[in-house]
C-alpha cells in the first residue's frame, strides 16, 4: 500500500498549472516589453536615417574631390541636374542620385557646397 500512495503523490506533482497571479505577471511583462520596443522603434529608425545621411554625404564629398583631382585644371565640377551631381556621375565617380544632399557648386570659400534636401535630425 505504501507504494501505491507514492505513485499517486508523484502523479499529482506538477499538475498545478498556472496561477492567476503568474498569468497576470506574464501578460504584464509581455506588454511592458512590447511597449519598450515600440517606443524605441522610432528612435532606431531616426538614428539609422541619420547614419545613412552622413554616410551619403561622405560618398558625395569623395566623388566630388575625385572629379576635381582627375580634372587637369583641378577645378570642382559645375552643379547640374536635380541633385547637382550630373557632371560627377558623367565622369564615372558616382552611380546614383542623392536622396539627402544637393550639390550647389563652389561656395565663396572655394569649397564645394552641399545642402540638405530635407531636415534630418543630427545630420549636417
Amino acid at each position: 500500500m505504501g507504494t501505491t500512495r507514492n505513485w499517486r503523490a508523484r502523479a499529482r506533482r506538477g499538475e498545478g498549472g498556472f496561477s492567476s497571479i503568474g498569468g497576470l505577471m506574464a501578460v504584464a511583462g509581455t506588454a511592458t516589453l512590447g511597449g519598450l520596443l515600440l517606443m524605441s522603434g522610432s528612435e532606431q529608425v531616426s538614428a539609422a536615417e541619420q547614419t545613412v545621411c552622413e554616410y551619403n554625404k561622405g560618398i558625395i564629398e569623395t566623388a566630388i574631390e575625385a572629379d576635381r583631382v582627375s580634372d587637369p585644371s583641378f577645378t570642382y565640377p559645375a552643379a547640374a541636374g536635380d541633385d547637382g551631381l550630373d557632371n560627377v556621375r558623367a565622369a564615372g565617380w558616382l552611380r546614383s542620385n542623392s536622396k539627402y544632399w544637393k550639390y550647389t557648386g563652389v561656395g565663396p570659400n572655394g569649397q564645394p557646397q552641399l545642402v540638405l534636401r530635407a531636415p534630418i535630425a543630427g545630420c549636417d
